[in-house]
């Protein structure tokens, strides 16, 4: 919520914009956590070897997903003249959105994705060991986030920073994994 408050506060004229794309591509959001429950649900109940194949395959999955719905925002065009002809202006509208911001909504949706990932090590490092260091990636990864958008101008910009910081959480949290799994053996 802190880059939609920022945004609201300090780039108003992004913000409607940007929390529709947002809450759009938080779809994604849902779907892994649909996807991925059978996973989070063996991790929290202290199973410790997850099918890995399993998280990959459906990772890849998600991704062709979003790059099939890039592909059919990009020939939306059909589907707004419809909207137009039936008298449904306001959905016409948010497919405008969606459509001049089509590149955004996949940063975002990828964004997730590699957030669904880093939440099955998370959950799999809070059960099983330390949960203080977590908290300290989690505050480098607000601060880093903060800084980032604070020179963000643009939803482009926006959606990198949020993209970002999700990359950086991904890796720490993932190095962090590692190193947890190779000193427990």
């Amino acid at each position: 919520t802190i880059d939609k408050l920022y945004c609201n506060k300090f780039l108003s004229n992004l913000s409607a914009d940007y929390f529709i794309i947002f809450k759009i591509s938080s779809f994604f959001q849902y779907l892994t956590e649909v996807i991925y429950r059978k996973e989070r649900f063996e991790i929290t109940s202290g199973i410790k070897n997850i099918n890995q194949k399993n998280i990959f395959l459906k990772f890849i999955t998600c991704f062709f997903f979003i790059g099939i719905v890039y592909l059919l925002i990009k020939n939306i065009f059909l589907l707004e003249q419809l909207f137009i002809l039936m008298n449904m202006e306001l959905i016409y509208s948010l497919f405008v959105i969606i459509e001049n911001y089509t590149f955004e909504f996949v940063i975002i949706s990828l964004a997730f994705l590699i957030n669904s990932i880093s939440g099955l090590r998370y959950d799999y490092i809070y059960k099983n060991f330390s949960k203080n260091k977590l908290l300290y990636i989690n505050l480098i990864n607000l601060i880093i986030f903060i800084i980032l958008i604070i020179f963000s101008q643009s939803i482009l910009e926006l959606c990198l920073s949020f993209i970002f910081v999700q990359v950086i959480n991904f890796l720490s949290i993932g190095m962090y994994y590692q190193r947890l799994k190779k000193n427990d053996k």
